[in-house]
């Protein structure tokens, strides 16, 4: 509306040599001129505004979404708030947005700092859930990086990834399409906790042609990884004795 005011009065107030008088016909006329010029006006000013939103880095774009889901995640009591508090509280890391990366997620070490990083793309449609399970997922290999790769650690980092989820508010019939989102290594990592406990989850990874820590030859670090998943094992009794209600 001040553009308009503007428009007119530069329009209707001239100079002395304009001050003549005017019809009603000529004057609604010059103002319906006014009127489109500044209906033009503004339209390129909402293009250009578009433009540079458009322009920005997608990372910008979507600002403190990560932030959001990880205090989402503190905030329920649990697994989530286990993965949090380590990244962020302990280790002084972060969840960031990273197109540079080659698939959905990743997790790597910045000077000895852990850093997750997501894919713009996981963020639309916008979705809790599923950008939780991408940072627990991340957090989860991080965490256990000297951790033997083995069936074990396939199994931890999958039910770090199911039980963020379940706390907050997955279901089991939403697994296969997070809030519209597809994703069949999150679905699949989902499944296999859903359906089968630690030994049981172990075992079908075997089948699948992942080592156990019992296949092993002994040393001093399989022995720490076989006492870790034993407090795991205790630690998932506990989960599921908190969590009845929240697996539906």
């Amino acid at each position: 509306m001040k553009s308009l005011a503007i428009l007119i009065a530069a329009a209707l107030g001239g100079t002395a040599s304009a001050q003549v008088p005017m019809g009603d016909d000529a004057f609604a006329a010059r103002l319906q001129g006014i009127r489109s010029e500044a209906a033009a006006a503004g339209k390129a000013l909402a293009a250009a505004a578009a433009q540079a939103v458009a322009a920005a880095p997608a990372a910008a774009r979507h600002g403190s979404l990560l932030t959001r889901v990880m205090v989402a995640m503190y905030d329920a009591p649990g697994t989530g708030e286990l993965l949090v508090g380590w990244l962020r509280d302990e280790k002084n890391g972060a969840a960031i947005f990273n197109d540079s990366i080659p698939g959905v997620s990743a997790g790597s070490y910045d000077d000895g700092v852990p850093v997750v990083s997501i894919r713009t793309s996981a963020a639309e449609p916008f979705s809790y859930r599923y950008l939780a399970a991408l940072i627990a997922r991340e957090t989860a290999a991080l965490m256990l990086a000297d951790f033997p790769d083995s069936a074990e650690k396939s199994y931890i980092q999958a039910s770090r990834m199911a039980e963020t989820y379940f706390e907050l508010g997955g279901t089991r019939l939403g697994m296969d399409d997070i809030d519209g989102h597809k994703d069949a290594a999150v679905s699949a990592s989902i499944r296999l906790w859903v359906e089968n406990d630690p030994t049981g989850g172990v075992s079908v990874l075997k089948r699948r042609g992942q080592k156990s820590l019992l296949d092993m030859p002994a040393s001093g670090r399989i022995e720490a990884a076989k006492a870790a998943w034993e407090q795991f094992k205790k630690y998932e009794k506990d989960w599921l004795w908190n969590h009845q209600g929240s697996l539906q």
